[in-house]
């Protein structure tokens, strides 16, 4: 802190690392000649700067003297005329008083109000009980101050973020038009009794029913919380109490091991802790929508789908004369990352995950999930780049599949039908495109 201020009061910048090694070095020094610990002083700094003293010499006669009193064993208090220190400490203090005041912005009114309490205090009752008050009294002005500084750093609905999901445009349009449902909160910093409060009546409010009745849920990203006291454990507690009794389900995410001690023994987690924001978003998601992971029948599903979007004699050519059905097994790789682009596949029932290479090596990061009606593989099939991802199939799936001689003989054979399969490709990019920009404005 000291050295911190004496950059502001120089206007210059100390390197740190030096400053402690020279302080270490020091008390190693006078410890064992058996002097005291020392370490940096601001009042004598800005002492020594008052009178004119800038460079090296100034701290070394300052020390020189001081070892001269030391030694000569003359009590220089004794000599020198009380009013002559008194009006040095006074001297001092209103000098940083001074600067406090005189710098447009700085003040601030709490804090000059402790100054003077502290003082009063000092003169009126002793050294160490106006320290002692100070303190007090900086605690309580900093967990007041603390406490009105939000612990929701932002706050959002499904209808304006969603998980890294692709679903079919029925059910997406029904995630759109109930999204308000699921709440998606960042909470930051440490929670103690000042901000948990606080945090329990914006959830309250914020998932007050808005003309939409039912389960709501609720998913709190606590990666970027850096602690929890008991009493914010209490504030969790009624949260979850009060979450019971109106319908909404708590999602927590990205919760650290100490947080998760302390909300385990409030009997918080369980099943809805997950440990990243979009895996708990993802969960939400599909509860919303009711369908254990976006599963939907095979054939007819398909079918339906396939005819809702490009017409039903379009899609039963495409259908019976180009796509090739395959069915996958948990696990088996649909697509490998940097193989050629050679097919589009159509996701017919169950889901595929689209993961790349983790940076460093060391597996696979997965970010995007494909469910029944989506396409996937389009981008680099006309591009005629090499895979940037892996399609991995995350449960048993139905796929049908697009070849690159099977688009060809179709652009020969029946151009029509070929158009129509172009707009349908187009339509599901701009629906991407629509989503992202709607997730940016969501994250600015």
């Amino acid at each position: 802190l000291d050295v911190s201020s004496l950059e502001v009061q120089r206007r210059a910048q100390a390197d740190m690392d030096n400053e402690f090694r020279i302080n270490g070095a020091a008390n190693l020094a006078v410890v064992a000649v058996g002097g005291l610990s020392v370490g940096h002083a601001l009042n004598p700094s800005r002492l020594i700067d008052a009178l004119g003293g800038r460079g090296r010499a100034a701290g070394i006669a300052g020390g020189l003297f001081v070892a001269l009193m030391l030694l000569s064993g003359v009590n220089l208090a004794s000599i020198v005329p009380r009013p002559v220190l008194g009006g040095l400490l006074i001297f001092l203090g209103a000098g940083v008083m001074g600067d406090a005041l005189k710098v447009p912005g700085r003040q601030s009114w709490p804090e000059m109000a402790l100054t003077l309490l502290i003082m009063g205090a000092i003169v009126g009752l002793g050294y160490l009980t106006g320290i002692v008050l100070g303190i007090i009294g900086a605690c309580l002005l900093f967990a007041a101050r603390y406490s009105r500084i939000g612990v929701i750093r932002r706050h959002v609905t499904r209808a304006d973020l969603g998980a890294p999901v692709e679903r079919s445009p029925e059910v997406a349009q029904r995630l759109a038009e109930q999204g308000s449902r699921i709440h998606v909160l960042w909470l930051t910093g440490y929670l103690f009794f000042g901000s948990s409060y606080g945090l329990f009546e914006s959830i309250r409010q914020a998932t007050a029913p808005r003309g939409l009745f039912g389960r709501r849920w609720v998913v709190l990203d606590c990666s970027a919380v850096t602690g929890i006291d008991a009493s914010a454990a209490l504030s969790f507690q009624k949260l979850a109490n009060w979450a019971a009794k109106a319908d909404v389900t708590l999602v927590f995410a990205g919760v650290a091991p100490s947080l998760a001690t302390e909300l385990t023994a409030a009997g918080l987690l369980g099943a809805r802790h997950f440990a990243t924001r979009n895996e708990a978003l993802e969960w939400a998601e599909d509860e919303l929508i009711g369908t254990g992971g976006g599963r939907a029948p095979e054939a007819a599903a398909f079918e339906t789908w396939l005819q809702g979007q490009l017409g039903a004699a379009t899609a039963r050519r495409l259908i019976e004369g180009y796509l090739e059905r395959r069915q996958l097994d948990a696990g088996e790789v649909l697509c490998a990352h940097a193989s050629p682009s050679d097919t589009i596949e159509l996701v017919a029932a169950g889901s595929v995950a689209v993961t790349v290479p983790a940076l460093g090596g060391g597996g696979a990061v997965r970010v995007r999930r494909m469910t029944g009606g989506t396409v996937v593989g389009e981008m680099g099939f006309f591009r005629k780049l090499p895979r940037a991802a892996s399609v991995v199939a995350e449960e048993r799936a139905i796929v049908y599949v697009l070849t690159r001689s099977a688009y060809q003989r179709l652009l020969d054979g029946e151009p029509r039908v070929a158009a129509e399969f172009l707009h349908f490709v187009v339509r599901a990019l701009s629906d991407r495109v629509e989503a992202a920009n709607r997730e940016i404005t969501a994250l600015l």
